[in-house]
């Protein structure tokens, strides 16, 4: 059975579907885009149809700069708003002794 966590939010940070909506429409507008230009540069210059254009594009590419753009900008977002907590780190690392 899997237990569910509780996530806890800053109080008074009102939810808004902007910081859901925006890199979700940056990741489908790099990634198509991506996808686009990469098949273009297949095929060379000319004129081509558009389902060449996608058939010919390096989605696997085009997702990965889709994912990082669509992160960066949920950072900038979350920075900007004021929204995340500053909750300290702490990384399991032993003490190294010689």
């Amino acid at each position: 059975m899997v237990e569910e966590a509780e996530i806890t939010t800053k109080p008074n940070v009102p939810i808004r579907a902007m910081n859901a909506i925006v890199p979700m429409l940056i990741l489908a507008g790099i990634t198509l885009g991506g996808i686009y230009a990469t098949g273009g540069a297949a095929l060379g210059p000319g004129t081509h149809e558009l389902k060449d254009i996608f058939g010919e594009g390096d989605s696997f590419s085009s997702m990965m700069w889709g994912s990082l753009a669509a992160c960066v900008v949920a950072m900038l977002m979350t920075q900007n708003q004021r929204m995340g907590s500053r909750v300290p780190v702490q990384l399991p690392c032993r003490k190294l002794t010689r």
